[in-house]
Order: C-alpha cells, then structure tokens, then sequence
C-alpha cells in the first residue's frame, strides 16, 4: 500500500494547503483510491489557528539533526511539532505539502529527490504536458534527511517522495480559485 500525506498549514497564513486538508477531512470518500492511503495533516495547527506563518519559527527549517535530536521541551513550538511530524508522516512513502507564494511565479512543482523513480517519471509527465510548468529539484549538498533522501530538510523531507507546491500569487491569509 502507498501512503500518501497531504499537508496543509506549514505556514499557518497559506491558506491553499490548509483548505485542501479540510476538504479532504469533511469528504474523505472522494479521495480515496485503491492502493493508496491518504492522510491529511494540518501540520502547524496552532500557527493555523493564528493565521500567522509561525508562532515562534518557521517549521519547514526545523528538520534538521540539531532539532530532531533534541532534547524535548526546548521551548519552541515548532522544534515539538517538527519532532511529532517525524514520527506522524516517518512512514508516508509521499508527502505532498502545499503551500502559497505571494510571488507571480504561477504554480511550482519542487520535488525533494532525485534518485526516487516515480518522482522522476511524475516530473518528466509534467514536463511534456506543459512544458513551462515550473519544476524545481530542492536536494541538499551532502547527507540525507528523515526520510533517507538528499531532500532539503522540510517537513516533506521525513517521507522517501517530497513534493511541494507553491501556487500564486496570492496574498497571505487568502485562498484565491482562480491561480
């Protein structure tokens, strides 16, 4: 069985992500599809309830060693919340985490591994479907993360796919339809 998470609410004021999470816990039936389990995760719930990026920092930079490894209660919000993820979405073979960019760069695709062969089929369909669909390889210099990938470490990087999505522009606290 695959396991696919989908995560909304990194970034508690990125409403696209947090939108679809919510769609897919009031329907769950109309995502579902043979082979694959879809779980979707509001991953910074307290930063979503604030409608802030963060409450006390930024949770997509708190997948490192230095945080993970950590001693728990290090008295920021997201270092617990990152040290939860891992062990929530650890067994998830795909992670897809959307975000919003305030940015006029439409919508992006950014895969976290290189080596992982569906991940490079999925790029090459997108590819020759549109070939100006943006697509951007976030691969760390040297090492692995969570998720035993070259991933830069995100909240993504603790599955063995990462695959976010940046869709824009859109304001901050917004969910526009039509980008």
């Amino acid at each position: 069985m695959c396991i696919r998470d989908r995560l909304g609410g990194t970034h508690g004021n990125e409403m696209a992500g947090i939108h679809l999470v919510r769609k897919i816990k009031r329907s769950p039936a109309s995502f579902q599809r043979p082979g694959i389990r879809t779980l979707p995760v509001l991953a910074n719930p307290q930063a979503v309830e604030q409608c802030t990026r963060f409450v006390d920092c930024d949770l997509n930079r708190c997948f490192t060693a230095q945080v993970l490894e950590a001693e728990p209660g290090d008295g920021a919000y997201e270092h617990t919340r990152a040290r939860e993820l891992v062990q929530e979405l650890g067994a998830a073979s795909v992670v897809l985490d959307v975000h919003n960019t305030t940015s006029n760069a439409g919508t992006m695709i950014i895969f976290g591994t290189e080596q992982d062969p569906l991940t490079l089929q999925l790029v090459a369909a997108l590819t020759r479907c549109d070939p100006t669909r943006r697509v951007w390889l976030n691969v760390a210099p040297g090492g692995t993360t969570p998720g035993g990938t070259r991933s830069a470490p995100n909240v993504g990087s603790v599955a063995q796919c990462d695959i976010g999505i940046e869709i824009g522009p859109q304001a901050h606290g917004l969910c526009r339809a039509d980008v």
